[in-house]
């Protein structure tokens, strides 16, 4: 019989927790113990099958007028269930969780999906990731990029220059100025991004890299998170000369070249966005499917009281 517990953050052996991420076969970054305590800042508990050999950590948030509810942290593209488990063992998690949970709007990993069990219909909704095998010579990566990215890369070659760099007080202000300003962002989210970025950086799991042009002027900035053999394109921004100069074509090819044969995969990180995720398999990367889940068991009064707050806004 299936041993399936709901327990605390301060309950979970997190050396145990930790281990079963380093080892499942599909295991994440993101879904580490300390990574988890910045993105969700401490609020998660997890469900864990017998002695950690499965888990699912659960981020959550009282913001449903004061009931728990399951959501996607930011920087954290995919979690769900991790560890080697069966169909019937990957239903029992998401039975566990809807019942525990009033709302559930959560991204399962790209392995779950293929486990998925018959669920209400309209509950769970494919996106798709795309991803580069780095597994192989440079050389044989960058024939399969497109003909138009490899001449945008050759016309940057003598233009603009590659350094690495350990400022990430560049980096967040330059997406504050070209992406958060029309996302909205609260500042809480920037001050997530470099608690991440510094505990990252301490555990050598991340490496920031930029790139100038002759004169040292910035074109593009990005940080790059390492784990579970994985380089995951995480946050990163261009400035209005950089877009012009093709400045974020050479910043990927520049970090796939250093990490290439000692990563299994590149992880571009989407996108749902059409002429991002065109951008993203002109180096040739192929899809990986990963399911959004949600659910809700919801009273009459609550979804009235939604719904009035979402008119009123």
């Amino acid at each position: 019989m299936t041993t399936l517990k709901l327990l605390t953050r301060r309950e979970l052996d997190i050396q145990a927790w930790d281990k079963c991420i380093q080892q499942a076969p599909n295991g994440l970054p993101y879904a580490y113990s300390w990574y988890l305590d910045i993105v969700s800042q401490e609020n998660w508990s997890a469900l864990v099958l017998e002695d950690y050999r499965a888990v699912m950590p659960l981020p959550f948030n009282c913001k449903l007028f004061g009931y728990p509810q399951l959501y996607q942290p930011i920087l954290c593209q995919q979690l769900g269930i991790f560890g080697q488990i069966s169909a019937a063992e990957n239903a029992t998690f998401l039975k566990t969780a809807s019942q525990r949970f009033r709302r559930i709007n959560l991204n399962l990993n790209a392995s779950n999906f293929s486990r998925l069990p018959e669920l209400a219909p309209g509950s769970m909704t494919a996106r798709t990731n795309l991803l580069l095998p780095l597994d192989q010579p440079y050389a044989a990566i960058h024939s399969a990029y497109s003909k138009s990215l490899r001449k945008r890369l050759r016309k940057t070659e003598t233009l603009l220059l590659c350094q690495p760099t350990k400022n990430s007080t560049t980096l967040i202000d330059l997406y504050r100025k070209q992406v958060g300003s029309r996302l909205n962002w609260p500042e809480e989210n920037y001050q997530i991004v470099a608690r991440l970025i510094e505990e990252a950086s301490r555990r050598k799991a991340g490496l920031i890299r930029k790139i100038v042009d002759e004169a040292g002027r910035l074109h593009a900035i990005g940080f790059f998170l390492i784990g579970c053999g994985r380089v995951i394109n995480l946050f990163g921004a261009s400035s209005q000369e950089g877009r012009r100069s093709y400045a974020m074509h050479r910043l990927l090819d520049e970090v796939i070249q250093e990490v290439h044969q000692q990563e299994n995969y590149f992880d571009f990180e989407g996108s749902e966005i059409p002429g991002v995720a065109e951008f993203f398999r002109s180096f040739g990367a192929h899809e990986e499917q990963y399911a959004h889940y949600h659910t809700e068991r919801l009273p009459f009064w609550l979804r009235l009281a939604l719904k009035t707050r979402k008119l009123t806004q």
